[in-house]
């Protein structure tokens, strides 16, 4: 499989949802705390459209090839929303936070982040290998 799709994809997704919440940081954060959750949507339409992107260039795919391409595809999103996060901390961090508050935004976001990204990886696979597999 070609892991360069993977790794664009996982790029364009983890920089989009860093983008996105940079922008989301500008607001007050009270009206926005649900429009954050749509970065777990951004997660599974990068999914979509990595399995998308290998349907297109390879033929007869298994359902395992597809949920091993998404899981490159999540790795490489996640560590660009980690960097980005942390970038995003450092911008918006007050002289007063400690820096053990930055472990825990960290750590949330790799938890939620991955655990969602592989369930997203696992619904996009299926829907892709049932959909477009040949009869």
């Amino acid at each position: 499989m070609n892991k360069k799709i993977a790794t664009r994809t996982g790029l364009i997704t983890g920089t989009f949802i860093v983008g996105f919440l940079l922008l989301l940081s500008r607001f007050d954060t009270k009206a926005i705390h649900n429009l954050v959750l749509l970065q777990y949507a951004f997660i599974f339409l990068g999914m979509l459209a990595s399995c998308f992107m290998l349907r297109k260039y390879y033929d007869g795919i298994k359902m395992f090839d597809y949920f091993k391409h998404c899981l490159r595809t999540l790795a490489t999103a996640v560590v660009i929303i980690v960097i980005g996060n942390f970038i995003i901390y450092l911008l918006m961090r007050s002289n007063e936070e400690p820096w053990s508050n930055l472990t825990i935004v960290i750590g949330s976001i790799l938890f939620a982040t991955t655990l969602s990204g592989m369930f997203s990886s696992l619904i996009a696979s299926f829907i892709f290998y049932t959909f477009t597999k040949k009869k």
